[in-house]
């Protein structure tokens, strides 16, 4: 069967602002439109993850959970994980390495540059740069999370909001 991970960066956030921390940085409001977007375009694909997995960032759960809410996926059932934010391309592989087996379809949303990255890294394909809301699909044909490493994913599709 083969599993199949969907690495989201968030959303268009707003510019951060003098005293705002950057955990809290929200939204802008077409950060907001483009999630919604997003989400119904992967329902269309007829993409429902059994996880979704988000950092603790403001701008990646409100990601998360707009997409969620378009695929019919419960936002309550969203995983917030702290190792997520500022996580490296090496952070995630380990991240997705320990996934529960039996999640054959999880979702990641988090930040550039790590997303570009990993995805690149997992499919060894030149994407250049994931944009806000961006979401790229990588498969593989092993049966374990645990055996996913550099270039054993193909890359099935890069969607952004102005695609």
């Amino acid at each position: 069967m083969g599993k199949k991970l969907i690495i989201v960066r968030h959303a268009e956030a707003e510019t951060r602002g003098v005293r705002q921390e950057d955990l809290n940085r929200m939204l802008s409001v077409k950060g907001y439109n483009d999630a919604s977007k997003m989400g119904r375009r992967l329902k269309e694909a007829g993409f429902v993850p059994q996880a979704i997995f988000c950092s603790h960032a403001e701008r990646a759960r409100t990601t998360a959970e707009l997409i969620a809410a378009q695929i019919d996926f419960d936002a309550a059932d969203v995983a917030v994980d702290e190792e997520l934010y500022e996580a490296s391309a090496r952070t995630l592989l380990s991240f997705v390495n320990g996934l529960d087996d039996e999640q054959e379809k999880v979702m990641l949303v988090g930040h550039n540059p790590a997303v570009t990255y990993f995805a690149e890294y997992l499919s060894e394909k030149d994407i250049g740069d994931v944009v806000p809301g961006g979401i790229v699909e990588i498969e593989f044909t092993n049966d374990s999370w645990g055996e996913v490493t550099a270039g054993n994913g193909e890359l099935r599709y890069y969607i952004y909001p102005e695609a």
